[in-house]
């Protein structure tokens, strides 16, 4: 699913000397517990499919990465919040490729279908690969605003959200999204079309960073957020500049 992608005009594909498993089903840094590793917030933990029972992955029958969200009574997970000891009510999965396709600066682009639902947050983000943070850069889709989001984080932390309403993204098509990143410049491209550009200033980013993608969920719950949903990816590509 990850790969280095064609070779573009003034970008080179990305070294294939890595590993055939490219990505991990976990958070680097999450606990166990019950089921698998959790990343925490108040509501929702990601499941490792690798300690056995209820997976959050699944290939289709068109070959494409399906990431389930689901409540986790209804399919029978029990993971507690390591921090609050309280149950999460949603799970759901995470993939991240750290030690495995790490790099500084770039094109990164994911290939996806996002749900349609009050409170879905489908994402691909970079985190640095020493797990130091700041910083962090980060696309995510709000589907009860129709908003794109890029943000990035930056020493301080100081923290940027740039939002641009894109209509149409959860019309049930593939749409490319691409973070494209230099040492002060981050750029959000949607089906080749520049929608945000941010300039990182006197703040650049330019650790070596490995690629995550993720689904989960925005803020509180209500009864319009669907309790079940799939996010479908066809590919995952990152590129060095030439």
């Amino acid at each position: 699913m990850l790969t280095g992608g064609p070779t573009q005009a003034g970008y080179a594909a990305s070294a294939p000397a890595y590993p055939s498993q490219i990505w991990m089903p976990r958070h680097p840094g999450a606990a166990q517990a019950g089921g698998g590793s959790v990343l925490d917030t108040d509501t929702i933990g990601f499941v490792d499919p690798e300690a056995g029972g209820w997976s959050p992955f699944e290939i289709n029958g068109g070959g494409n990465l399906l990431i389930k969200l689901r409540k986790a009574a209804d399919v029978g997970v029990t993971l507690n919040n390591q921090y609050t000891g309280t149950p999460v009510e949603w799970v759901s999965g995470f993939l991240c490729t750290r030690h495995r396709l790490v790099q500084t600066h770039g094109a990164f682009e994911v290939r996806m279908r996002v749900p349609s639902g009050a409170n879905l947050l489908p994402a691909f983000w970079l985190l640095a690969e020493d797990e130091a943070w700041p910083p962090e850069i980060y696309t995510e889709w709000d589907g009860e605003t129709e908003q794109a989001i890029l943000g990035t984080v930056t020493t301080g932390p100081v923290r940027i959200d740039n939002r641009v309403t894109v209509s149409g993204l959860d019309d049930g098509a593939m749409h490319d999204w691409a973070i494209k990143w230099r040492s002060g410049l981050v750029q959000l491209w949607i089906d080749g079309v520049l929608v945000i550009s941010q300039e990182l200033g006197t703040r650049p980013i330019a650790e070596p960073m490995y690629v995550i993608v993720s689904f989960g969920i925005l803020g509180t719950t209500d009864g319009s957020t669907p309790t079940t949903a799939d996010m479908e990816i066809e590919h995952v590509r990152a590129w060095q500049f030439a």
